[in-house]
């Protein structure tokens, strides 16, 4: 969850080139595992989210060297510098282009890129993108993460969806429809521990209550509350409780409601979102 020091130490001569930039990597390092993460590193805390250029629908040219060059991108300028400096470390990275999960749970249809990366004849999946930060409003915060580091499979199916199926990396790929019916669980929801057991489904229609039930092999403290659409007030579900797997939920009145669940290792700490159900009544 830290920079790589490879990268925080880099010597400004190091980054005349992609090349320059791999070959500092690679000649002091060669554990292939944390080869990639010092690459990761370096275009997640090096490269900025070019965010005016998105807001106007205008991006500039986001060829790897461009991108090195300017030092701004977005998605696929991210993508393909880190495919950039994957060759230049001597590894098989792919551009995977596709679409992503809003946060209502919907393909924003505005398109999405991250890589693929083979590892001792194995690929994983990563989006450097989506860590280096997040948009707030009207501004884009800068945040470095691991999150969507060689991300599992079934963890990067919750919110990528690539174009080619075949980079689902799942015995059995979901069809579009099945991807948008998923819940929308975040990352922390697995690193927590947590397997979701029911319902399996989103979006569907259920009677006034809902039982959300998951193996909580952590023993996290678990919240969840209810949002009907169109309303701000927030409804808890029940009070926080790490003693059961089951979670029910009253869900008032008719029309469409979100269940967000939270978690956190104290009763009475920090509970961090990890994710969300919807239902209708």
């Amino acid at each position: 969850t830290s920079i790589d020091s490879l990268v925080t130490r880099m010597p400004s001569s190091a980054e005349t080139s992609i090349t320059s930039v791999a070959q500092y990597i690679t000649q002091r390092e060669s554990d292939p595992f944390l080869v990639v993460k010092a690459l990761h590193d370096y275009v997640v805390t090096k490269i900025e989210y070019d965010y005016a250029a998105y807001l106007r629908k205008y991006y500039p040219p986001q060829d790897a060297q461009t991108v090195f060059r300017t030092r701004k991108a977005v998605c696929s300028g991210y993508a393909r510098l880190m495919q950039a400096l994957g060759k230049a470390a001597g590894l098989e990275v792919a551009y995977i282009p596709g679409d992503y999960r809003t946060l209502n749970g919907g393909l924003s249809g505005e398109g999405h890129a991250w890589n693929g990366i083979k590892i001792n004849d194995k690929w994983y999946l990563m989006d450097v993108t989506w860590d280096t930060g997040y948009v707030n409003g009207s501004d884009y915060v800068k945040q470095y993460r691991t999150n969507y580091l060689l991300t599992p499979p079934e963890v990067m199916i919750m919110t990528h969806l690539p174009n080619d199926s075949a980079w689902q990396l799942l015995a059995r790929p979901l069809s579009r429809p099945e991807f948008i019916r998923q819940p929308s669980l975040q990352p922390e929801f697995f690193a927590e521990g947590f397997r979701l057991i029911s319902p399996k489904l989103s979006n569907i229609r259920v009677q006034n209550k809902v039982d959300i039930q998951l193996e909580n092999s952590k023993n996290r403290w678990m919240m969840a509350e209810v949002v009907p659409q169109g309303h701000r007030q927030t409804f808890l579900c029940s009070p926080p409780t790490r003693k059961t797997s089951n979670i029910p939920c009253s869900l008032p009145g008719s029309g469409n409601h979100e269940v967000r669940l939270f978690s956190s290792q104290e009763q009475y700490g920090t509970y961090q979102y990890l994710g969300a159900f919807r239902f209708s009544t």
